[in-house]
């Protein structure tokens, strides 16, 4: 399978070289992201650190840990042992149904 650079096409920079992690199933880009190799839907699924999270949020740390606590938003993946990530889908769903409910339409 063909890994695809997962980062923002707005970095020129990039040579899309992709970092070996199969040990946990996982690749690291040059630009520190992670890729999560996935066979059953897409090739490859991004990967979000928890400062990418707090910005597309606008939570912060505590904020996301309280939420999760309470089941109110998705848990991370570890992929080391002090290492975590959210699939990127999750937290786009997550953010979603924010909107939704916020407008009175969730389901």
């Amino acid at each position: 399978m063909a890994l695809v650079c997962a980062h923002r096409p707005t970095n020129a920079n990039c040579p899309s070289v992709v970092h070996d992690l199969s040990y946990a199933g996982m690749y690291r880009h040059n630009s520190g992201e992670f890729v999560l190799e996935n066979s059953r839907s897409s090739p490859v699924t991004r990967m979000l650190r928890r400062r990418e999270v707090e910005l597309r949020t606008g939570l912060k740390r505590s904020t996301i840990y309280e939420h999760m606590a309470n089941g109110a938003f998705p848990k991370p993946i570890r992929i080391g042992a002090r290492v975590v990530c959210w699939p990127e889908h999750e937290i786009q769903a997550w953010l979603q149904e924010q909107v939704k409910r916020s407008r009175g339409t969730a389901s």
